[in-house]
């Protein structure tokens, strides 16, 4: 008996901790009394069972880089390992899956990979701050870092992420969050929203835009250093020669996943299996079908939209059987817009998904798989909460 309170215990502390939104700093900007704890030394990799990295340990305190293999020479991708307050980020051959390195992160796991540039961009906690870092995707070396206003914000595993990059490399977008005055954080004016920009190429900030009411939502940057932050009152589009928000487009429904394919095209998908695309250049629909039919599946929220470049085809991670509950999805929904089809495949624990070229590669326990088999290796000997697939969006 003791021990099931115990459990239950336990298990409530991590459900709150999840699924609050907790300040980092105070609203006057100093840091929280409570001491930082003592971190851990990262695993020796000599140390380590072979072929599987270490799992990632909660006592990081700052991020660390460090190579496993030969650096690849062809296209390589990443697989973000997202624990919540710590995660990993390894850095993998497109086309073999060799693991060439990893990268271990402290806070709150954001991360985007810039093809163009050829880096590998991550936000870093530090004690109350935080600190925006650039690394040689294959050398991992780090080129650049320069401090940014925190978060203040504890995600879910999985949650919207905060950093996008612009098809070109030349921008990077950072989403920021902090709470003015005690109380209801969602009250009107009661928090700021605003999105900092900085120069892909040494992390420069160029501006602050800020985004009034906007929320809690995934930042998104496409071509031509556009970006779009999706806000509690729809998409809003930022104007990048004058940093401001130039209009707000509404959505035409409340959407988990989404993802902006090449160009304009905003995809996001209801928990019932709506799809809906957005041209977010004229507002317009492009798309708009229901994909329940005889067997329901609801959509998890986590993470961004798998699809392809051109959006004929995506792929969703669901709970089978129309389960209103969507946690321990085992479902990967594959739906072709072309061919008006969609194809079921079940996975056990499945904890992410997305594209890498032409392959779709998924995530089970700590597991890296693909659907045509080629890809097959364990990343880490223990579950994570989720992952994430960062990839060249313009192979896909």
């Amino acid at each position: 008996m003791r021990a099931t309170s115990l459990r239950l215990l336990v298990l409530l502390t991590f459900i709150a901790s999840a699924c609050t939104s907790t300040p980092r700093v105070t609203a006057s900007g100093t840091p929280p009394n409570a001491a930082a704890q003592p971190s851990a030394p990262t695993p020796d990799v000599a140390s380590r069972q072979p072929g599987v990295a270490p799992a990632p340990t909660n006592a990081v305190t700052q991020c660390r880089a460090q190579t496993l293999g030969s650096v690849s020479t062809g296209p390589v991708f990443v697989a973000l390992a997202d624990q919540g307050d710590h995660g990993v980020a390894f850095v993998l051959s497109a086309t073999t899956g060799a693991l060439d390195g990893r990268v271990d992160i402290a806070g709150s796991p954001e991360a985007v990979y810039d093809a163009r540039g050829g880096q590998l961009l991550v936000l870093c906690a530090h004690g109350a701050s935080s600190k925006l870092v650039s690394y040689d995707v294959r050398t991992l070396r780090e080129r650049w870092s320069v401090p940014v206003t925190d978060r203040q914000l504890t995600k879910a595993p999985g949650g919207s992420t905060a950093l996008a990059v612009g098809e070109e490399g030349r921008l990077v977008f950072l989403r920021h969050y902090q709470v003015l005055r005690p109380g209801d954080a969602n009250a009107p004016g009661a928090s700021r929203y605003w999105l900092s920009v900085h120069d892909a190429a040494s992390g420069q900030e160029l501006a602050d835009v800020e985004l009034p009411e906007c929320g809690i939502g995934p930042v998104f940057a496409g071509a031509k250093a556009a970006a779009y932050v999706v806000c509690r009152d729809g998409v809003r589009v930022i104007d990048t020669g004058r940093w401001r928000v130039s209009r707000t487009i509404p959505l035409p429904g409340v959407f988990r996943p989404m993802a902006l394919t090449s160009g304009t095209g905003l995809y996001g998908v209801t928990r019932e299996l709506r799809v809906v695309g957005l041209d977010l250049a004229g507002g317009t629909i492009l798309e708009d079908s229901e994909w329940s039919g005889s067997a329901p599946a609801t959509a998890n929220a986590w993470g961004e939209l798998a699809i392809r470049s051109d959006g004929c085809c995506l792929w969703v991670i669901a709970k089978s059987s129309g389960d209103p509950n969507e946690f321990g999805p085992d479902t990967l929904v594959h739906i072709d817009l072309a061919t008006r089809q969609r194809a079921d495949i079940k996975v056990a624990d499945l904890r992410g998904a997305g594209l890498v070229g032409p392959r779709m590669v998924y995530m089970s326990r700590g597991q890296l798989h693909s659907t045509d088999g080629s890809l097959n290796s364990q990343l880490l000997s223990e579950p994570v909460e989720f992952w994430h697939i960062l990839s060249d969006r313009e192979s896909r």
